[in-house]
């Protein structure tokens, strides 16, 4: 495992860096954002004896940011995830 994280984050890296940079003259409209998405997947299972099995995840995020200036910004973020099945 370390193996790998110490491989992965070199590369990750300069890609955060870069995403930082701010296009001139483009400002938001307003100081803070909000957005997310809900997800709904459901799966069934069914065995050689007519058994059924149902799984259905509910899988939710939520991102909010508020810029105080161009240099002060927090960042928030909640992610949820229900699992339900027999």
């Amino acid at each position: 495992m370390k193996k790998i994280f110490t491989r992965f984050v070199p590369f990750l890296l300069p890609i955060s860096l870069s995403s930082q940079a701010q296009i001139p003259g483009l400002a938001p409209e307003k100081s803070w954002d909000l957005n997310g998405y809900v997800k709904y997947m459901a799966t069934s299972t069914i065995f050689n004896s007519s058994e059924t099995i149902f799984d259905n995840i509910v899988h939710q995020r939520f991102n909010f940011e508020f810029r105080f200036n161009d240099q002060l910004r927090v960042n928030l973020g909640m992610r949820n995830r229900l699992l339900i099945g027999r």
